[in-house]
Order: structure tokens, then C-alpha cells, then sequence
């Protein structure tokens, strides 16, 4: 029906309907607008089997050989600020054996940390399950340890005493042994503060290269006892230089 008044017409087209900025006048996003801290790689990597069970079996192995730690901490820390603490350790039997069995445990501790914050990655592993890439890591840290191991092997000298060589080279025991476990507490320390993945791999970095010149520089003044300082430098580099070398190339090339 249309009335008419004068001026004033009335009709449907009078009804007024709001605009949609007028209609919709607020609401809610009920999505996240900032990013979840948990990234689906880390979700992956600590849901995989095979991490989960290296994880498991080294925290057993770790807590079974607290006393061995323990007992032999003086000469690890103390062999950090003199070379002549590698030299006691090794003159007890029971010491000797005790740090050998912390570098076997501390091995898979370490390439589970290596693996976990991508410290060392080869492009080709890149699609495969987190679990295989640690397999990966532990089998090119054997590979190092048997290059390291022929390139020891086939340096022995003949001019000196055979013995501080040896003494030189398993000095390399005692300084992974304290790595790992500043690295465990490092990155231990850091995850429960919730610091980003990258700040964690860089400081991760720094102490494995920190601990690397103070095994160096103890390993040359070792052999500084029965030989010159280059001598003692040239063993140096063809010992543990050269097989970290090609570790690096290894994930550059590969």
C-alpha cells in the first residue's frame, strides 16, 4: 500500500537496510594470530621412534654412570687448564676405564644434539624421517673416529716415545666427555627457556669449537714432551685437523 501526504511518500523503498560495514559491527578472530613456538619439525623430530628410543637408552646409560662421572670430574675439568691432568687420569686403570666408557655413552648424546638443532645436515638427508638423519650423524661420526683411527695408525712415530703419542690421542676421551655434558646442560638449559632453535645451534657451535682448540692446544703440549713444537703442530693437524676438515666438507659437498 503507498500513501500520500502532501511531500511525504511512503513506500517499500523507505525501508532502510544497513550497509555490511553497519551490519557486522564486531566480532572475534578466533584464530592465532601469532605463530605456535612448537614447529611441526620439532614435533616430528621428538615423536620419532628412533630418537625416542636413543633418547631413552642414553638417559639410562647417563644415570647408571653418574658415580664413574663423578669419580673422574677433577681430572676432566682440571685437564681444561693443564695437560698434566690427562697424564694423572690415565695412571690410575680403573679412571682409564671409566673415561672410556663416558666417551662411548657420550657419543650418541652427542649426535642426538647435533641432529636435533640441524648442527650438521647433508642436503641429500633433508626429506628424510628425523630418526634416520641421527642414524646418519652417529654412522659419519664412526667414519670420522676410523679415519681419525688409520691417520693415528699409520703417523706412529719412530724417533719418540710411543706412549705420549698414544697418551695425545686418547686425550681427545676426556675433552668430548666434557663437551657433551656442557652441551646437554647448555642446551637443557635454553629449551626450558624457551630460546629459539637457532640461538641454540649457534651457541652450540661456539662450544664445540671452543673445546676443540683446548683439546689442540693440550694435544700439542703433550707431544712437546718427547718432540718439537712443530713436530708436535704438523701431528696436530694431520691427526685432528685434517678428518674435522673433511666432516666439514662432507656437509658442504654432500
Amino acid at each position: 500500500m503507498i500513501q500520500s501526504q502532501g511531500s511525504d511518500v511512503f513506500s517499500v523503498d523507505t525501508i532502510q537496510i544497513a550497509g555490511a560495514g553497519k551490519a557486522f559491527t564486531g566480532g572475534t578472530l578466533d584464530m592465532p594470530t601469532v605463530a605456535s613456538s612448537v614447529t611441526p619439525a620439532m614435533t616430528t623430530w621428538n615423536h620419532d621412534i628412533i630418537n625416542c628410543i636413543l633418547i631413552c637408552v642414553t638417559a639410562l646409560l647417563f644415570i647408571l654412570s653418574i658415580r664413574r662421572f663423578l669419580g673422574i670430574l677433577p681430572y676432566l675439568t682440571g685437564g681444561l687448564l693443564r695437560w698434566k691432568e690427562v697424564v694423572n687420569l690415565e695412571a690410575s686403570v680403573r679412571n682409564t676405564r671409566d673415561r672410556n666408557a663416558l666417551f662411548v655413552i657420550s657419543i650418541p648424546a652427542f649426535c642426538l644434539i647435533v641432529s636435533r638443532y640441524d648442527i650438521y645436515s647433508l642436503e641429500f638427508a633433508k626429506n628424510l624421517m628425523p630418526g634416520l638423519k641421527t642414524l646418519i650423524i652417529i654412522g659419519v661420526f664412526a667414519a670420522y673416529m676410523a679415519v681419525r683411527g688409520f691417520f693415528i695408525l699409520i703417523a706412529a712415530p719412530k724417533k719418540f716415545s710411543r706412549e705420549v703419542y698414544g697418551l695425545s690421542n686418547r686425550a681427545h676421551y676426556n675433552y668430548f666427555i666434557v663437551l657433551t655434558a656442557l652441551m646437554l646442560l647448555t642446551v637443557g638449559i635454553l629449551a626450558i627457556c624457551k630460546v629459539n632453535d637457532l640461538t641454540i645451534k649457534t651457541i652450540a657451535i661456539y662450544e664445540i669449537a671452543l673445546f676443540f682448540v683446548i683439546f689442540g692446544i693440550r694435544k700439542v703440549q703433550i707431544l712437546s714432551n718427547s718432540c718439537n713444537h712443530f713436530t708436535a703442530f704438523l701431528y696436530l693437524c694431520s691427526l685432528e685437523l685434517l678428518p674435522a676438515a673433511l666432516v666439514i666438507a662432507s656437509a658442504v659437498l654432500f
